[in-house]
């Protein structure tokens, strides 16, 4: 999480904050600004905003869930850390899961990582739950009821806030900054600047998320995010 005198910005893992982290320092930096610019918690959740700025601006980024399994998958937390993940040091395939492996643990187990006191609604998936944890203020009233959620409901139970996509994060970033303080001129490198890999690396970008997914697999993805599909249906692909 970092926050600016302008707005705080909530970083979800997997979904280009490496990135966003590295160019606000470095807008920050070139314009010579005094104001602040303070990097608390790195996976804060937008309940976690210290008060003094609970009315800045919020912006986060979200990715389309078919690649975030993908990169997840590729980034390998769950090998690493593997009593962070329920259920997973028990499967039959550990540690050597499949693809389809990990997105069905990930789908029947993990939401626990984020709720870990009371059970999620059946049709939410770990990316939903991920969203709702980071950006509601009462996640386990939206995540948790024993009613089916719906997109309204979903809007409404997240915060008001700017949603970069990572598909188009040099874009979005920069129209964010520039209708939030900065000039156009300041912020132009943001355009052309390459992508910043996280410190464990990342897949190659010849491996496109397409070639990962059987049809089935990909109607099962489709059906538990469905609430992410319908909240920015150009990732329904």
């Amino acid at each position: 999480m970092i926050v600016t005198d302008r707005f705080v910005y909530v970083h979800m893992p997997k979904t280009g904050g490496t990135f966003v982290v590295e160019m606000l320092r470095n807008l920050h930096r070139s314009t010579g600004r005094r104001g602040r610019f303070e990097w608390l918690k790195k996976h804060g959740r937008c309940r976690e905003i210290p008060e003094p700025f609970g009315d800045l601006p919020i912006v986060g980024c979200i990715r389309n869930p078919y690649d975030r399994y993908v990169s997840q998958f590729h980034y390998q937390w769950w090998r690493r850390l593997p009593g962070q993940f329920p259920g997973l040091q028990d499967h039959p395939s550990y540690p050597d899961l499949s693809f389809e492996e990990f997105v069905r643990l990930a789908n029947e187990r993990w939401n626990e990582k984020f709720f870990p006191e009371r059970a999620t609604h059946p049709s939410i998936g770990w990316q939903t739950a991920a969203l709702i944890d980071f950006f509601a203020l009462d996640p386990v009233a939206l995540a948790c009821s024993k009613r089916v959620p719906d997109l309204s409901q979903l809007r409404e139970g997240l915060v008001e806030a700017t949603f970069l996509k990572t598909e188009s994060l040099n874009r979005d970033l920069f129209e964010f900054v520039t209708t939030h303080g900065y000039s156009t001129l300041e912020a132009a490198f943001l355009m052309v600047a390459p992508k910043v890999k996280p410190p464990a690396g990342d897949r190659s970008p010849e491996d496109n998320w397409r070639g990962h997914y059987s049809p089935e697999l990909k109607r099962y993805v489709r059906e538990r995010e469905r609430l992410i599909f319908e909240l920015v249906p150009e990732f329904d692909v």
